[in-house]
């Protein structure tokens, strides 16, 4: 897979997401090797500024995959990142080189 259908992949599910939140849990989006599954979000209270998306992909190639961006039409901004614990300290990084779904492998994106 090239890498650029994973991003529209991405923000086909994280559109998705905006719109039918119940539903995500059996959705399957498939976009050549690549399976995006169990997508769902939290909802947010009023105002609050920041929400996060879940999904699992899965890559069903004999090649690597990266996950470059997203968008959404909840939000005018979407980011990919990692977060840790630093020093009892939880940081978020944004991933700018992308998310790599190895081939053959699976990759959760989960709450903590």
């Amino acid at each position: 897979m090239n890498r650029f259908a994973l991003p529209l992949a991405a923000a086909i599910v994280l559109s998705a997401l905006s719109i039918v939140t119940a539903f995500a849990e059996s959705a399957v989006v498939k976009a050549g090797d690549l399976e995006i599954t169990h997508a769902w979000t939290r909802a947010t209270l009023p105002g609050q500024p920041v929400a996060a998306g879940y999904m699992t992909f899965e890559n069903k190639g004999s090649e690597p995959d990266h996950l470059l961006s997203a968008s959404s039409n909840a939000s005018p901004m979407t980011e990919v990142h990692n977060m840790a614990m630093e020093d009892d300290i939880m940081k978020m990084a944004e991933l700018n080189d992308g998310l790599e779904i190895p081939a053959g492998g699976k990759v959760e994106l989960t709450p903590g």
